[in-house]
């Protein structure tokens, strides 16, 4: 009963350090909003919007091509006309220098052609999201721009999207740039660079670009959409632009939503596609995505404490060799499998997304601590109480035993991740699949005619939290990764799981 006792104080003392390590990041980063909304309060407000693009281009949709040059005309005259330094525009107000930088916006239409295949996006509207980074040309007054576009069919990762590199140039004394997009793996145009001569304007650009393109057979070059990009800066307060300056030469940039943002009206088309489309981008708050990871992690740390305190209150219920017998294999078997998957997906999302690792590795210490140190020595135990022949046969014997059953558990992991391959378009039933953990204990129970092997309190706190993450993602519209919610899987995947639950409660009582 001693050696009992010290066993508790150590696993609860454990607890308590693991709580104080998952509550640390998320203290540190309300820490770390909190001291950069007090260093930008001296900021000004941003000067009034000049016209976006989406104001100002009154365009009706027609399908004849002819049409689509004639409008294309006149949104590169809107643009060169929004040149003109409006009355708002000062000697307190001037474009920005350095545009290096992640936009965030919404396309949407101003001319397509329904009748062009290669274009293959179906919703009226999407996401657009450009890197930028500029450099300094030999032409006093432009620079070099480099950088990605991704274009998505509506607004949730899970929509089909196109990725093109882009190549161009700025006229930061204008605010403006002309961007060649090439699609990923079929390059139109390489080294992209104009001889202009030193007073070159943006009107001399466009009309360079123009040249260009009519040397290159585009329709014939690339069985992709080929986009051309004219975009406006907006003018910002010296101020604003001073601070994003000092700000660009830290390691990392941080903006919340009182920090000063790049605005930019964009103009997309493709003459091969015959499609046109305008944005209003911005610059993206990472500290809003930063803020809304450590949330998330916040909330799988409490629940992976919660399942480790469940798992140690089961192992005492079923303390005995006769109990723990009555446990089915495959309905903590197939637990851990999850806590697994949940553990790679987290460690891979952070060695991808760097800015975000050491919140989504907090999250797979986590989730590899339940299933690696708990779920598997509960595994054991009930192997063990299912064998003690084996495991009394010396010490070959019992590592044959381990062996095997580690064995079995890593062959289910990988077999499960091929099916997760297989029914990637179809995830949502390899989540029902894999959340029918019940089910092996409700047909166990049944075949040796059993009951109590699993308490209550086990059974209804393990569902509530496993069902917390999926949840999470398909009831929550602004999601982090923005994972399209689905409100009706999430109910389904609820009553399914409890009426899992409800079976097997029936069982004990009856």
């Amino acid at each position: 009963l001693t050696q009992e006792s010290h066993m508790r104080r150590r696993s609860y003392f454990f607890f308590k350090l693991l709580l104080l390590l998952s509550v640390l990041p998320s203290f540190l980063s309300l820490t770390h909003n909190s001291s950069t909304k007090n260093k930008n309060k001296h900021l000004p407000s941003s000067i009034s919007d000049h016209n976006s693009l989406d104001d100002i281009i009154k365009l009706k949709n027609n399908t004849s091509h002819g049409f689509y040059n004639q409008k294309l005309t006149e949104s590169k005259n809107i643009i060169e006309k929004s040149n003109i330094l409006q009355h708002n525009q000062n000697n307190f107000s001037r474009y920005p220098r350095n545009i290096t930088d992640t936009y965030k916006g919404r396309w949407s239409y101003v001319y397509r052609n329904e009748t062009s295949s290669l274009w293959e996006f179906e919703k009226e509207e999407g996401l657009l999201l450009i890197q930028a980074h500029n450099n300094p040309s030999p032409v006093p007054a432009i620079d070099f721009v480099l950088g990605e576009l991704f274009l998505r069919d509506g607004i949730y990762s899970t929509d089909f999207s196109y990725k093109y590199s882009l190549q161009g140039l700025y006229f930061w004394g204008t605010g403006e740039m002309l961007l060649f997009a090439n699609p990923a793996g079929e390059p139109i145009i390489q080294d992209f660079s104009m001889k202009l001569p030193q007073n070159a304007t943006f009107s001399d650009a466009l009309q360079a670009s123009d040249m260009l393109l009519s040397s290159i057979d585009v329709k014939n070059a690339t069985k992709s959409c080929f986009l051309q990009l004219v975009l406006k800066a907006k003018p910002m307060l010296i101020e604003q632009i001073s601070f994003l300056e000092q700000e660009s030469k830290k390691e990392a940039l941080h903006r919340d939503r009182d920090s000063p943002l790049i605005s930019l009206s964009t103009l997309l088309y493709s003459s091969n596609c015959d499609v046109i489309l305008s944005a209003n981008i911005t610059s993206v708050i990472v500290d809003e995505y930063y803020a809304k990871a450590i949330n998330y992690v916040v909330m799988v740390a409490f629940i992976s404490f919660i399942q480790i305190l469940l798992i140690i209150r089961q192992m005492e219920f079923t303390n005995t060799q006769a109990s723990a017998s009555k446990v089915s294999l495959l309905t903590i078997g197939m637990q851990a499998i999850l806590d697994s998957y949940i553990c790679l997906i987290h460690l891979t999302t952070g060695l991808v997304v760097e800015s975000v690792f050491n919140a989504f590795a907090t999250a797979s210490f986590f989730k590899f601590i339940t299933f690696a140190v708990f779920e598997m020595r509960y595994l054991l135990i009930i192997w063990k109480s299912r064998r003690p022949q084996a495991f009394s046969e010396g010490l070959a014997a019992m590592r044959r035993e381990f062996s095997m059953l580690y064995a079995r558990f890593y062959v289910s992991v990988m077999i499960g991740l091929v099916l997760l391959y297989y029914l990637s378009g179809i995830f949502f039933i390899f989540v029902f699949i894999i959340y029918s953990f019940w089910i092996p204990q409700i047909v166990c129970n049944i075949q040796h005619d059993t009951k109590g092997a699993l308490g209550y309190k086990y059974i209804i706190g393990i569902s509530i939290t496993r069902l917390c993450i999926p949840l999470y993602f398909y009831l929550c519209p602004e999601n982090f990764v923005r994972f399209e919610p689905s409100p009706i899987t999430g109910l389904c995947l609820t009553i399914y799981l409890f009426v899992q639950v409800i079976i097997l409660l029936a069982q004990d009582r009856f």
